[in-house]
């Protein structure tokens, strides 16, 4: 056998390499304790980076699922808006804020590109500063950005507020559900206005943009009037919610402008 440290050919039943004097039998033992070490912590780094591997697959599972998942809500609401949407409720409220972010997102995108073109697109409402940003893009599409978004955040509050006055028994999920769901058409709409961006065809992102507004407020008209109580008289009714969403959107737009 050879000798566990200078590797020498050894007698089967020596105690002692005559080259380097190593007793076998410690050395044995050492390199088994050496090899037994080394097993352990590469156990332990398994086990280490084991759960952190199951952690990303865990996270690349949920994104795909509430992809696939979104894709079917989107798909059903674009396709019968109206009817579709009415059946929106609690379950689908996470669906509704993505909704909401995207369209948040698609505005500003579309209008910083059609400023890069064609300023004379962009009304002086974004253009207003604070004395915060300079630049295009922190001026047509950072800012905006939030801005619409808390913009989409006070509407959908004040959504909900209409529901309590309209004596409805709907969740606060519910209502975000139900808004999101209407959102699909107006968001559509801004995403064919980005596209026609990037193409140059500015006169029919004009019109796509014109009509994401106006798909924007009629979303909020269906909103209210889907989530009215339709077992009671009481309450206030959904023309007056209506007209009481546009009251506070409007007063929202004076004080940001």
């Amino acid at each position: 056998m050879p000798c566990v440290k200078c590797g020498v050919n050894l007698d089967p039943h020596a105690l002692f390499c005559p080259q380097c004097g190593t007793r076998q039998e410690e050395s044995s033992e050492s390199a088994a304790a050496q090899e037994a070490a080394a097993a352990e912590q590469a156990a332990g780094s398994n086990s280490q980076s084991r759960p952190a591997n199951d952690t990303v697959a865990k996270v690349q599972e949920n994104v795909s699922k509430a992809s696939k998942e979104y894709w079917a809500f989107y798909k059903a609401k674009l396709k019968r808006p109206a009817a579709g949407s009415e059946q929106s409720s609690a379950d689908q409220w996470v669906n509704g804020i993505i909704t909401v972010v995207l369209t948040a997102i698609m505005l500003p995108l579309s209008m910083y590109l059609l400023y890069q073109i064609h300023n004379e697109y962009i009304s002086g409402f974004f253009m207003t500063g604070y004395g915060l940003f300079s630049t295009p893009f922190t001026t047509l599409l950072v800012r905006p950005f939030f801005v619409i978004l808390v913009l989409l955040a006070v509407i959908y509050g004040a959504i909900y507020v209409s529901t309590r006055l309209m004596k409805s028994e709907y969740s606060y999920k519910d209502v975000l559900g139900r808004f999101g769901a209407y959102l699909v058409i107006p968001m559509s709409l801004l995403a064919v206005m980005l596209l026609f961006s990037l193409i140059g065809v500015y006169q029919a992102a004009a019109l796509f943009l014109l009509l994401g507004f106006l798909g924007a407020g009629t979303a909020i008209s269906y909103t209210i009037y889907s989530l009215r109580n339709k077992d009671s008289a009481q309450g206030l009714d959904p023309f007056y919610a209506v007209l009481f969403t546009y009251l506070i959107v409007g007063i929202l737009y004076w004080i940001i402008s």
